[in-house]
Parts: C-alpha cells; sequence; structure tokens
C-alpha cells in the first residue's frame, strides 16, 4: 500500500510496501497531514503517478473531480495500472432549492460571487452545468474503461465499496467462464471439421429423385499397397528401411497424410519416386530410419491420403516390429558360442579312460604299450611283468614297469585347470599424502598464532601514552557547511544531474543531524525524522521545515520528478538554513 497526496502540486509519496505497520502509518498520515496549497490540479497528479517506477498496481483516485476533465491522463494512468474513480459529492452541489440570495466562495481561489437561487433561471443553469459536466467525466471514465463508485458526503460508503469489490469478483470470473466457453467451442468445431471429411467419404449417397435422371456408375481402378521392412534384426545404430509402395492401373496422387511419427526410430532421410513400373502407375515411398533404443520396437503405421478423380482416400501402412540388438550383447553371445566350441572340442580329443574296476574286483594290467586292463582269471597264471590294478583305481594312472637297466619314468599328473578370475587389485595402503597434508596444516597453524602474536605486540606499542595524537572532534555544522560548498562547487545543477544532486545534499543535512542529536537520521524516514525534531522543542527551527526539505529529495530520488534549477537552488539554500539554525554556537536547542 502506498499513498500520494496532492493539491496543485504533490505534497506528499509514501512508496507502496506490505505490512500491518506501514498500513497504520498511511491511515496517519492520510488524517493528519496538513494541505499546503488550496488548489487542485488533477492532470499533474495523474501524470506524476503515471512516471513512478512501480509494479502494475490499482490505484484509487479520490477526488471530487471538480476541474477540468484530464482524459490523455486518466488514459495514460490506465495503461500502466487498474485505475478505480472514487468520486466524492455533496448533495448540495447536485440539488439546488430556493434559498434566496446565498453567498458561495470558491475554495481553491477564494473568490466569493453572489447567487440568486430564487431564480428558476439561475437553478436551471447551474443544474445543466452540473449534469453536462457529470456526462463528460463519465464519457471521459468509460473512454479509458474505468469503472467509478460515486460516494455521497452523507451517507456510508462501506457497502457501495463492498458491492463494487463483489461485482468487480463477478465479472472476473464471468470472463473466465467466457473465456473457457470460447476455448470448449473452437476445440468442438476444430475436431468436428478433422471428422467432417471421414464422415462425408462413409456416408451414403443419396439417389436422385428425378425419375429421368441416369445414374453413371464409373468403377476407379483399385490402389494396391505393398510394404517391405529390411532389416527385420539389426544393431543399434544401422539404418532400417520402410519402403511403403502404391500401384494402380490408373493415374493417382499420393502424399503424406501428416507429419509421420515413427515411435523410438528417428528420420534420417526420405525420398519419393513416382512413374510407371510393370504397366502401372507407381508412387514409391522410402523411409530412411535410425533408433539407440535396444529391444523389440513397434513402427507405428503411417498415413497416406490417395486422390484419385478428385475423390480422396487414406491409406495406412501396417504395424511393423524390429529387432535392434546391442553389440555388446553381440559380443558376449559370440565369446560363449566359442567357449562352447572349444570346450566340445577338448572333451573329443581327451582319450576315454577305462572303466574302473568293477564289482570291487581288481584287474590286471599286462606289460607292454597299448595294453589294457582285464579282470583277473582266479585259475589262470599272471604273465610276467604283469601289474594289479586296486579296486577304483584308474589303470592309466599306474605306471608301467621299468625294463632291467631302464630307469623309471617320474609320476606324471595330469590337472584341469580352473578357469581365472582376472587380475586382483592389490591395496597397498600410503600415509605419503596424508603425512604431506598434515605437515602443511601444522606449519599454516604456526605462521598464524605468528601473525596473532606479531600483530598483538603492534597494538601494544601503538596504544602507550607517549605515541598517542590528540584527536580534536571538529563541530558538525562546520562539517555540513564544507560539505554543502563543495556540493555547490560542482555544479551539479547547470549539468542538470539533479538526481545526484538531492542524494548528495540529503546525505549531507542527514548526517549532520545525526552528528548533532545522535538521532541515527541515515536510517529514518522523512517523517520519523520530523516527529523526532518535533519532540526536541528546538527554538529556532519548525520540523516543517525539515519534513518540506526532505519531501522535495524524495520527490527526485524516488518519483523521478525533475525540478526546474531555481528549485534547486532553492533547496540548496533550504539545507544552509536548517544547518545554521541548529549549530551549536547558535543555540541548537
Amino acid at each position: 500500500m502506498g499513498l500520494v497526496l496532492f493539491t496543485d502540486r504533490v505534497e506528499k509519496l509514501i512508496v507502496p510496501k506490505k505490512g500491518r505497520k506501514h498500513a497504520l502509518r498511511v491511515v496517519s498520515d492520510v488524517l493528519m497531514h496538513d494541505p499546503v496549497s488550496a488548489g487542485s490540479n488533477l492532470e499533474r497528479a495523474l501524470k506524476f503517478i503515471a512516471g513512478l517506477r512501480i509494479h502494475r498496481s490499482v490505484v484509487f483516485l479520490i477526488s471530487d473531480f471538480a476541474g477540468p476533465v484530464p482524459e490523455k491522463a486518466l488514459s495514460l494512468v490506465q495503461r500502466r495500472h487498474d485505475l478505480v474513480p472514487l468520486v466524492v459529492r455533496d448533495r448540495a452541489e447536485t440539488r439546488i432549492d430556493n434559498w434566496g440570495m446565498v453567498p458561495m466562495r470558491d475554495l481553491e481561489s477564494g473568490q466569493m460571487i453572489w447567487a440568486d437561487t430564487s431564480s428558476k433561471e439561475v437553478r436551471k443553469a447551474l443544474e445543466k452545468a452540473r449534469s453536462d459536466y457529470e456526462t463528460r467525466l463519465d464519457q471521459a471514465f468509460k473512454k479509458v474503461k474505468a469503472f467509478p463508485i460515486h460516494v455521497a458526503c452523507d451517507e456510508e460508503y462501506t457497502s457501495r465499496l463492498a458491492a463494487f469489490f463483489r461485482r468487480r469478483g463477478v465479472a472476473e470470473v464471468t470472463m473466465v467462464r467466457k473465456c473457457l466457453h470460447i476455448v470448449l467451442a473452437l476445440v468442438f468445431l476444430l475436431s468436428w471439421l478433422e471428422a467432417a471429411p471421414a464422415y462425408s467419404q462413409n456416408a451414403p449417397k443419396a439417389e436422385d429423385s428425378t425419375p429421368n435422371a441416369t445414374k453413371s456408375a464409373v468403377s476407379l481402378p483399385k490402389v494396391t499397397i505393398s510394404q517391405k521392412t529390411r532389416p527385420q534384426e539389426c544393431r543399434i545404430g544401422d539404418e532400417v528401411h520402410l519402403v511403403v509402395t502404391f500401384r494402380s492401373a490408373g493415374e493417382f496422387e499420393a502424399r503424406l497424410k501428416d507429419s509421420p511419427k515413427f515411435g523410438e526410430f528417428e528420420l534420417k532421410d526420405k525420398s519419393e519416386w513416382a512413374g510407371m513400373e510393370e504397366g502401372q502407375h507407381t508412387v514409391r515411398f522410402d523411409f530412411t530410419l535410425l533408433s539407440f533404443t535396444t529391444g523389440a520396437l513397434e513402427l507405428p503405421p503411417v498415413s497416406f491420403t490417395i486422390t484419385q478423380n478428385g475423390e480422396k482416400t487414406e491409406y495406412k501402412s501396417d504395424l511393423v516390429r524390429v529387432t535392434i540388438k546391442s553389440m555388446l550383447e553381440e559380443e558376449a553371445m559370440k565369446v560363449a558360442q566359442e567357449e562352447m566350441k572349444r570346450r566340445a572340442e577338448d572333451e573329443k580329443s581327451r582319450p576315454k579312460a577305462p572303466p574302473p574296476s568293477s564289482m570291487g574286483q581288481p584287474l590286471a594290467l599286462p606289460p607292454g604299450a597299448g595294453s589294457q586292463a582285464a579282470p583277473i582269471d582266479p585259475n589262470a597264471p599272471l604273465p610276467p611283468g604283469t601289474q594289479v590294478v586296486p579296486p577304483g583305481m584308474d589303470p592309466n594312472a599306474v605306471q608301467p614297469p621299468s625294463q632291467p637297466g631302464q630307469q623309471p619314468e617320474p609320476m606324471q599328473i595330469k590337472l584341469d585347470p580352473k578357469p581365472s578370475k582376472g587380475p586382483e587389485t592389490l591395496r597397498i595402503e600410503d600415509w605419503t599424502l596424508v603425512g604431506v597434508l598434515a605437515a602443511i596444516a601444522v606449519a599454516l597453524l604456526i605462521a598464524l598464532l605468528v601473525f596473532l602474536l606479531v600483530r598483538h605486540a603492534k597494538k601494544k606499542r601503538a596504544m602507550m601514552p607517549e605515541q598517542l595524537e590528540v584527536i580534536v572532534k571538529r563541530p558538525a555544522h562546520e562539517i555540513a557547511l564544507e560539505r554543502l560548498a563543495e556540493l555547490a562547487a560542482r555544479n551539479l545543477v547547470p549539468q542538470r544531474k539533479f538526481d545526484e544532486f538531492h542524494t548528495e545534499i540529503s546525505q549531507i543535512v542527514r548526517e549532520y543531524l545525526d552528528n548533532r542529536y545522535g538521532i541515527d537520521a541515515l536510517e529514518k524516514t522523512t517523517d520519523e525524522i520530523r516527529s523526532l525534531l518535533a519532540g526536541m522543542y528546538l527554538k529556532d527551527l519548525d520540523d516543517r521545515l525539515i519534513g518540506d526539505f526532505f519531501l522535495a529529495c524524495d520527490l527526485v530520488k524516488f518519483a523521478k520528478y525533475e525540478p526546474r534549477e531555481e528549485q534547486a537552488d532553492e533547496l540548496l539554500k533550504h539545507a544552509h538554513m536548517v544547518v545554521e539554525r541548529t549549530k551549536e554556537a547558535h543555540g541548537g536547542v
């Protein structure tokens, strides 16, 4: 909530803020404000509001609108904000009775005239002038699309405001409903337009009711569609070609109905060919597709429009399933197949071991290469050099006997190697980095302690009595007057740097009041400074003087008001007056 109070000039500005405290401050300023001027200039106030750099807001313009109608200024504010005029009326202005000779005074100019209200012509002229002005005012409001609220001085106004906001809420809801109805109507119309061609094709054609009419049934050549997809299985990133071919004995035209969508596939290229093939008119579409998703994918149908002798027919291709394989899975499958093939070859090349002795009987292994073990016959003697194989032992593992004078061969054990699990990483704990970081941390800590000790020693030496300097504090008014003189020497006003000039002069006076009275003027608003100074009962300074000074600065800083050079020079004199009337040598308080 913000506030702008105006007469023939803008007398007070409160920048919009939020909060209960700020709202109470606005109400207090409205009730306690004492106007400086008695005139009114609605156009200047509206241009001032339009020039404020604030967000779009709801602007309640409270006035009796008893002057010229500023249509351009109203339109300017309405374009930037939501303008709600609040027209205040007095019934004595709208209805004039026979009161005889009545003195009437203009509150703005102070001019007084005598009106003979006993004359019907005078009363009619006054009522007509009032009616014509209200008509022009209502037309101006309608022209800028602003809806006023009329309030009388002798009636309760809260009900009118509540009724206005209720109508405003209902109007907004009605507008939303109208927009929804329009959107639904457009959706229904678009859906009907899409369904109308299909309905006109499927609808039965009415026969001619004229008895003498001749029916001409011309049969159109049939259009056949065929499609091919190659390959059906491929790896990720490979091209997939979808070829759709139309053929007919008669001439026709084939086109894509809409922009085709290929699901998980991306369109890389598209080609179209038309001509004669095998004695028939042929149109062929070739789509080159790519896919980067593995698995069994579906290629959705593609819609085509066939035009034949002015009649349009819709065709769709079939749904196609394409399997996209991953390169990693294919390599893994090849490795597994090679491993299985290698194992099968190893099994074939390995010699078959003779069956171990069954039934717990020992076997006899005759001497010589290539001999096979046989069960022992208890009635037959064993040949020389025959070895006995114990029950359950593999005969191939038995060492053949050595010939006389021959060294026995060493025993050979055949082991099946287990599959390797790959190299294993050995973890070797290295604390070198931790040690280096710890050393750096200790070194930094020692350096910090040394720095603190040295700085403490320097401060201790600086505070010794023989080295202390005598600091003389200058009076606040001398500093302020010196800075005002420097500001005047910079010639900001002739250069039309009004924003910088008013910011600097406001800063100088605020710092002076802070140093002079200790009221922290840099962090307080204009009204708060004025209230604090009013409570000090200054002898030679009126709190209005401070208020007018800071208001002029705020208008330039926040409202971007551009004053004249004479006003800026007057403001500098104003600042000198504030300092001179409150300096210590003059008495101050």
